[in-house]
């Protein structure tokens, strides 16, 4: 491929000596995590994002624990409650403190309850804590991890 002829300085308007206005470039982005949907697990948006401690929460909830060598002290193994019986709440809800450890004692949030809903051939834990890291006003959040049929 032939490279375009460019004459030197001074022939052409290419060759111009007035420089253009100086500006600055913006700083660039802040990396933050993505906002995903915690049902679906899609992007809600390409174009807004979530705290990166709400996010760290919701893929707590979501990781497996144990499901590969990077993972193996982080995530919760809901789907080792195979039954929904009178244990299945304590178990739930247990493996959610356990997935949140990591976070509650950095002190990124503070859980303030969670609670496990049942029916037939489903559970959903509910976890109400307090971001401590982010900048805007503290409010009370949610973060919600439905399970499958699987489980009967």
């Amino acid at each position: 491929m032939a490279f375009p002829y460019i004459p030197s300085a001074g022939i052409s308007s290419l060759g111009t000596t007035e420089l253009s206005e100086y500006r600055p470039l913006p700083p660039p982005p802040v990396i933050r995590a993505d906002k995903l949907d915690y049902q679906s697990q899609s992007f809600t948006s390409v174009f807004s994002d979530r705290d990166p401690t709400d996010a760290a929460v919701i893929e707590s909830l979501w990781r497996v624990r144990g499901s590969g060598a990077a993972v193996r002290n982080t995530g919760a193994r809901f789907l080792d409650v195979r039954k929904l019986d009178d244990k299945a709440k304590i178990l739930l809800a247990n493996e959610a403190r356990v997935a949140l450890t990591r976070l509650t004692r950095r002190g990124d949030i503070t859980i303030e309850k969670i609670t496990v809903e049942t029916g037939d051939d489903w559970a959903e834990v509910s976890v109400f804590y307090w971001n401590n890291r982010t900048a805007s006003e503290k409010k009370n959040r949610i973060a919600k991890k439905r399970l499958p049929e699987e489980i009967a």
